[in-house]
């Protein structure tokens, strides 16, 4: 089945996988670490187990750092080889290189598998769960799997175009075998990013109205408290202020002002970012661009509300400014 779709147009990579990333799905086995390192501090560790073809890492980009991956030599009546993540190897053999160490994770009789590679830690399991230790063996050394998925990476980066290919190959290899989920990666990241990312649009959309009810608001009673000023500005111009000293002024106190609620206000919201550290994915939730833009836009919004109805009355006769009510 996978030498038929690797030959197949389009098909850049194919594998086989007994869980994918992200699917929700997972093997663990528990196992003492003692029997590997005499001084760890607990009495069980937990690994999360995949089991997959020669080819997977290939597949998924994923690249060995130390040792080698699988081959078509690692297969049934070999000698058992694995290939962990780099929290396993810190976790039972700090400081230490665990490429030609034994592993043993089975019970008693159970033969050690060799730790042949290496690779980064990865979020196998969900995207806001810190990587946990992980171990690979070969699918050919797994004689008990039940079902399994298989990868593809598709050239042109549309894999579920391969859908039809897929479905041949398998069809072709046992016409009576059932075909489950097909899936793309894209689609299991969104299924995980689903609830936050609708809560996020959710918050997203509030805080866009507060924004404009605080530049409204904002607005309307500077440009109204600049108006209520007219006879005030109706004598500076009577006794031979000019026009843009007039402004200026304003300007100056509507500033003042301004700054000081934008002050309050961003540290007010630097304690309410806190309340958003659970929703965000490796983004921190003190976001200086973020922070400045928004005070950025209150200033200027407050200093054309100022500008625009003080510009207005330098425009009027003093006498008449005088008589305003």
């Amino acid at each position: 089945m996978l030498a038929a779709l690797q030959a197949y147009p389009g098909v850049q990579s194919a594998s086989l996988a007994g869980t994918l990333p992200l699917s929700g799905n997972m093997f663990m086995i528990a196992f003492d670490p003692r029997t590997v390192r005499p001084d760890y501090p607990e009495p069980i560790m937990v690994l999360r187990l995949s089991v997959i073809s020669p080819d997977y890492f290939t597949t998924f980009r994923i690249p060995i750092r130390r040792g080698r991956g699988f081959t078509a030599e690692d297969r049934a009546g070999s000698p058992p080889v694995a290939v962990i993540n780099r929290a396993t190897a810190d976790q039972l053999w700090p400081s230490q290189d665990p490429v030609g160490k034994q592993l043993t994770t089975g019970g008693p009789g159970q033969p050690a598998s060799t730790i042949v590679g290496v690779i980064d830690n990865l979020r196998s399991a969900s995207l806001d769960v810190t990587p946990q230790p992980e171990i690979y063996r070969p699918a050919s050394q797994q004689p008990d799997l039940r079902e399994m998925w298989v990868a593809l990476r598709a050239s042109n980066g549309r894999p579920l175009q391969l859908v039809g290919a897929i479905r041949d190959a398998v069809h072709q290899g046992d016409p009576e075998q059932s075909i489950g989920d097909i899936v793309s990666l894209e689609q299991l990241i969104g299924r995980q990013t689903a609830a936050r990312r609708f809560n996020t649009t959710l918050l997203t959309i509030f805080a866009l109205l507060a924004v404009g009810l605080a530049l409204v608001g904002i607005y309307g009673v500077t440009a109204y408290a600049v108006t209520q000023r007219t006879r005030e500005l109706g004598i500076r111009m009577a006794l031979g202020a000019r026009g843009v000293d007039v402004v200026g002024l304003l300007m100056r106190e509507s500033l003042r002002r301004v700054a000081a609620g934008v002050g309050l206000g961003l540290l007010a919201a630097l304690g309410v970012t806190r309340a958003l550290t659970a929703m965000l994915f490796e983004v921190a939730p003190y976001d200086a661009t973020t922070f400045v833009a928004t005070a950025l836009l209150l200033v200027a919004v407050a200093l054309l509300a100022t500008w625009v109805p003080a510009r207005r009355a330098t425009k009027v006769d003093p006498m008449v400014a005088l008589r305003y009510e």
